[in-house]
């Protein structure tokens, strides 16, 4: 946890200053005369701290007067700034010559000669009847329409060679 640790810190610091506190007030003097007057002139009423400040004015060695500041002087150092480029003239592209727009034209109608009608071709009919060829055209048998009888198949029967083992319950 956060927050025990950082108020063990605190009361830890808190203890530490109250420590340097007593120090700061214990000075020889004072212990001398406490030492002869046993403690006479204090009231437990009034407050336990001394009258005398605890801060006292610093000497004059820790604080001297700060000097005036004075701005250096910074020699100027030329910077080299190169000449800007010429302004570039841009000559306008010439306008090109139109191309004329390609409309295709129409096939034209083509003109188609009418044929002419045929002339129907009479084929005469033969004088004679012609005979029938000698060799008779095969055809294909149809299905019987009678069942066809064959003798039965026997039952199938195994004969096993080794018996089968009994059932077991």
């Amino acid at each position: 946890m956060r927050i025990p640790s950082i108020f063990h810190g605190a009361l830890l610091g808190l203890w530490l200053c109250l420590f340097v506190l007593s120090f700061c007030n214990a000075t020889s003097d004072k212990i001398e005369e406490s030492k002869t007057t046993e403690a006479v002139g204090i009231k437990e009423e009034k407050s336990f701290f001394s009258h005398e400040p605890i801060f006292k004015k610093h000497h004059d060695f820790f604080h001297h007067p700060l000097p005036s500041f004075k701005k250096p002087y910074i020699k100027h150092i030329p910077i080299y700034k190169p000449a800007p480029h010429p302004v570039p003239i841009y000559k306008p592209k010439p306008t090109p010559v139109p191309v004329p727009i390609y409309k295709p034209k129409p096939h034209p109608i083509p003109v188609y000669k009418p044929k002419p009608t045929p002339v129907p071709i009479y084929i005469p009919k033969p004088v004679y009847t012609p005979y029938p060829h000698p060799v008779p055209v095969f055809k294909k048998p149809s299905f019987h329409d009678h069942p066809i009888f064959k003798k039965p198949l026997p039952p199938y029967f195994s004969h096993p060679k080794k018996p089968c083992p009994p059932f077991s319950p």
